[in-house]
């Protein structure tokens, strides 16, 4: 291994071998599921890239690789090697498609988001196509998580058809997983999650949000703003699978997200909580390099996951048990139930629960593909203009600017909220006085 980056990886790999970093594990609510390397790799950016082949964003990790002629995809050996390691190990790794600087919107029809998952699984599934460009050869991915931050197009039937896919390789499980922001319901994700997309589990981003970690009211059955609550609703009266397992979402440093870090004292409090609810699947911790910098917190969260629920227990009362065991089947299995209407009454908050499923303006939190800068930048952020470092987020109005490669990647608030900056992060919410006029 050539890069600090890829030691994180390969050192995270074998750091739990006999713990909870092993193989995801559906019927077991003390997994934990980190970005970057371990589980999930981040991020595939661009579906259609230079050439009609994706694109991966791997950050740091990007330097060990090289480019297929014509094409903006990386070729990383390396990776793939490590890739298989780790799986011999007894890991899952997930690529994760999308990410805060994900900017085609989707699908433009039925039949591209139909080839957009051909393409997906002959480039980092089993081997089924000999002329494909596969970036970590043969190496084969244990499944995808999606992770988009603002709306997408035609995402249901893209990730209908990649499930599809799974029951044409039974050597191995693969898992389709999503990762919504805590604001419920989720924009960008409500159409796959309206019981369209059968999920093997969910990784709640419960940061750069009112609803995240911060807000969470220690020894209180009621929780006001902090939503596990409502995500275990949704988990067993919404979701196509109704054994669908939800993650506590959480930055594994203080420079992991714009906001919602909170100690490994206070994690070991939400965790606990969080284990009364019967979906409850362990922890998600964004990403590996932040975690691994941060002495103590793998730890902390692997004892954490590890122990006995405490009292007191959520108001909600959520059922005891699941109906069933997970379906870990290679195959798509249940039958869709209805969309129904997830009603979860909280006190009046930007990620309040409606009565219907017109989704209300939510926050949309950003993760980073570095650590942010610890200054903002002086510069207006404006689309494809340079910009400082990468990782660095700015305000401009309504939108927001992430500092990709070198040039500024433009996300828009929802409507009616706009852009706050807070030191380093920034995040969406309802204007605050006069507010910050844009710049240009």
């Amino acid at each position: 291994m050539s890069s600090s980056k890829a030691a994180v990886l390969f050192a995270l790999c074998l750091a739990f071998i006999h713990g909870a970093l092993a193989a995801l594990n559906l019927n077991s609510p003390k997994n934990i599921a980190i970005y970057w390397g371990v589980y999930q790799i981040a991020f595939l950016t661009r579906f259609n890239g230079m050439g009609g082949v994706p694109e991966l964003n791997l950050a740091m990790q990007g330097g060990i690789c090289t480019l297929f002629p014509g094409t903006q995809l990386l070729n990383c050996p390396q990776i793939a090697a490590d890739i298989k390691e780790c799986q011999s190990l007894g890991r899952t790794v997930l690529l994760s498609l999308g990410g805060a600087t994900y900017s085609e919107g989707g699908f433009p029809s039925e039949d591209a988001a139909i080839a957009g998952a051909k393409q997906i699984w002959e480039t980092f599934g089993p081997i089924t196509n000999p002329t494909a460009k596969r970036p970590f050869d043969d190496a084969v991915f244990d499944g995808f998580d999606l992770d988009f931050e603002t709306p997408v197009s035609h995402m249901p039937t893209f990730a209908n058809q990649l499930r599809a896919y799974f029951t044409q390789d039974a050597s191995r499980k693969y898992y389709l997983t999503a990762a919504p922001q805590c604001a419920f319901p989720d924009l960008p994700n409500d159409p796959m999650l309206s019981g369209a997309v059968f999920f093997d589990a969910i990784w709640i981003q419960f940061y750069n949000n009112l609803c995240g970690l911060q807000s969470f009211v220690p020894g209180s059955p009621i929780q006001p703003m902090f939503n596990f609550a409502a995500w275990d609703q949704w988990a067993r009266q919404t979701s196509r699978n109704k054994n669908v397992r939800v993650y506590l979402g959480i930055p594994g440093n203080s420079g992991a997200a714009g906001g919602g870090y909170v100690p490994i004292d206070r994690v070991a409090h939400i965790v606990q909580y969080a284990k009364h609810f019967a979906s409850f699947g362990g922890v998600m911790i964004w990403d590996a390099s932040q975690a691994h910098a941060n002495s103590g917190f793998l730890s902390g969260v692997r004892s954490a996951v590890g122990g006995s629920p405490s009292s007191p227990s959520p108001s909600s009362s959520p059922s005891s048990s699941p109906s069933s065991s997970p379906s870990l089947s290679p195959s798509p299995s249940p039958t869709p139930t209805s969309k129904t209407s997830s009603t979860f009454t909280t006190s009046p908050k930007r990620s309040s629960s409606p009565t219907s499923k017109k989704p209300t303006a939510t926050p949309t939190p950003t993760k980073a593909t570095s650590t942010p800068s610890t200054t903002p930048t002086p510069s207006c952020p404006t689309a494809g203009r340079p910009c400082p470092s990468t990782g660095t987020f700015t305000c401009n109005g309504r939108q927001f600017g992430i500092c990709n490669d070198g040039r500024w990647v433009m996300q828009p608030c929802p409507a009616r909220l706009e852009c706050i900056q807070t030191g380093s992060g920034v995040f969406c919410d309802y204007p605050r006085g006069a507010g910050r006029a844009p710049c240009s």
